[in-house]
């Protein structure tokens, strides 16, 4: 004789039933909290200093520059990419001297890549007391 379905059985399933629908539904109410808390955190953070932001955009300029001389070569196209904004290049024998101007600010940074780049050239950046006059098209105005 095959066991059958009993009343017992049906219960313990509902049972289950009931428990697996209560642990999801714990599930999505504790993720809910974890998400809220999170944003809620992201947007009172407090806005970087002046300092900071320029760093970090220097730092992306360096980094950009680095990249482009990779090649072994420091096209015009290349610093306009890696300054992105107001800048301005002069190239001597041993250096290409690029001045770049931040805003608000303006606040400049010059960066001098050896001539010629390589894979490993290291670029010196530092920040300038005074900056440049620039006019439209990004390099300095004579």
């Amino acid at each position: 004789m095959t066991k059958g379905i009993t009343r017992r059985t049906r219960q313990a399933a509902a049972g289950c039933v009931a428990m697996t629908g209560l642990a999801a539904a714990l599930i999505l109410i504790a993720i809910g909290v974890i998400v809220s808390i999170a944003v809620s955190s992201f947007f009172d953070r407090p806005e970087p200093s002046e300092e900071e932001r320029f760093g970090k955009q220097s730092g992306l300029t360096l980094y950009r520059l680095r990249l482009a001389a990779q090649d072994g070569r420091l096209t015009e196209a290349e610093i306009a990419h890696a300054a992105g904004g107001n800048w301005t290049s002069k190239r001597d024998q041993d250096t290409t001297h690029v001045v770049v101007g931040y805003e608000p600010g303006p606040v400049c940074y010059q960066f001098e890549v050896p001539v010629p780049p390589d894979p490993k050239t290291s670029v010196r950046r530092e920040r300038l007391r005074q900056c440049p006059v620039f006019d439209e098209q990004g390099s300095t105005a004579d």
